[in-house]
């Protein structure tokens, strides 16, 4: 088979990928793996924030950078909205961001003026910024609530799109690890099952197996277990973000709540594909769901899956350094959907006109 752009990754942003390049007129296939196309396990939160310490990054950085991935985040943000508006999936605007890892159930009622405060504030604020807005006095470093993201079903979006990209550009296979090179000169990416695929143009954004596809990416690109559980409750908002993304809540139907997390500052040393939930981390899911909302009980269910992690807690969008050709959407570090989301823009958009809108300290070429 030959084709323009090939997508390899059976996920959310794979889907998304495919749903730009398809909008600009991109002969494209999907090589999405076998079965139905799966999403991660935690809530559907897209919330355009780095994915670590905020005033860390800041930091680190540079305040112009965070604003940079801050709005790169929030294209993300707009296409989910655009795309489930399309398919008429049911999405909200207005997640509830707890940056403070010591937050309590008490501090919510406090939230009403805080909501309507944007992410640049709060950025320049920690950054020493003279000029970031303050409120009341207080300087907006000290905000710790924050209404900027997008709460939906990532199942239902996905399924949705599966229902409407061609049935003919969909490959149920498993590609296998490396990337040749055709007699043409086109990419020639081998199967598991079936006749390999000629592309002119590669996407790899399979999360944390992309490190076994693309040569290069191990040292830089690693898997890490996410985890959540499901309990009956009430959240006072339909989704919430807290302690930097390392923990997130969604309402879900029939008085339920979903309550995910995964280990802050990972390293290659915790590596972990696959696995049963852990007692340990469950336990702490159980006590900040006490902790910041008071819901306790037994879990109706526990899950777990890998999300990808990498050196840096940023991820990996753009060229492969030494071949153009081969584009990557990895490593977003519990942030797949904001950052897949926005991925899929800045690559269809890259492919059909040449034109990066990538923020330079996501690009692959400072780690590989």
């Amino acid at each position: 088979m030959k084709t323009d752009v090939a997508v390899v990754g059976g996920g959310l942003c794979g889907a998304l990928c495919c749903w730009t390049l398809q909008a600009q007129g991109v002969e494209c296939v999907w090589i999405r793996g076998p079965g139905r196309p799966t999403s991660a396990v935690g809530p559907g939160l897209a919330v355009p924030a780095p994915t670590d310490h905020l005033a860390r990054v800041v930091r680190g950085l540079g305040v112009e950078a965070c604003l940079q991935m801050w709005d790169f985040g929030c294209r993300g943000l707009e296409l989910l909205s655009e795309v489930c508006g399309q398919l008429q999936v049911p999405y909200s605007r207005g997640v509830l961001f707890l940056p403070s890892n010591a937050v309590e159930a008490n501090d919510l009622a406090e939230t009403e003026e805080l909501l309507r405060h944007h992410g640049r504030g709060i950025m320049r604020a920690f950054a020493g910024d003279p000029s970031a807005p303050s409120r009341g006095g207080q300087s907006l470093s000290q905000a710790r609530l924050l209404e900027s993201g997008l709460s939906f079903s990532p199942s239902v979006l996905l399924q949705a799109l599966c229902d409407v990209l061609p049935a003919e550009i969909c490959i149920e296979g498993s590609m296998q690890p490396g990337i040749g090179q055709a007699s043409g000169g086109a990419l020639l990416l081998r199967l598991d099952q079936g006749d390999p695929v000629e592309a002119e143009i590669a996407i790899v954004c399979a999360g944390a197996a992309s490190a076994r596809l693309v040569p290069g990416l191990s040292g830089w690109l690693w898997p890490q277990l996410g985890q959540a559980r499901i309990v009956a409750g009430q959240l006072p908002f339909p989704a919430v973000s807290a302690n930097w993304g390392h923990e997130s809540y969604q309402q879900l139907e029939a008085g339920r709540v979903l309550a995910a997390g995964f280990r802050p500052d990972p390293s290659p040393d915790d590596r972990v594909e696959e696995g049963p939930p852990d007692e340990t981390f469950q336990g702490f899911l159980a006590r900040f769901l006490s902790l910041r909302f008071g819901i306790e009980g037994e879990a109706e269910q526990t899950l777990a899956a890998a999300l990808s992690v990498t050196l840096d807690n940023l991820p990996l969008i753009g060229p492969l350094p030494g071949e153009s050709r081969l584009l990557l959407a990895t490593g977003f570090c519990g942030r797949g959907y904001a950052f897949g989301a926005a991925a899929a823009r800045a690559l269809a958009a890259l492919i059909f006109s040449g034109k990066s809108t990538i923020p330079r300290i996501l690009n692959p070429s400072r780690l590989v």
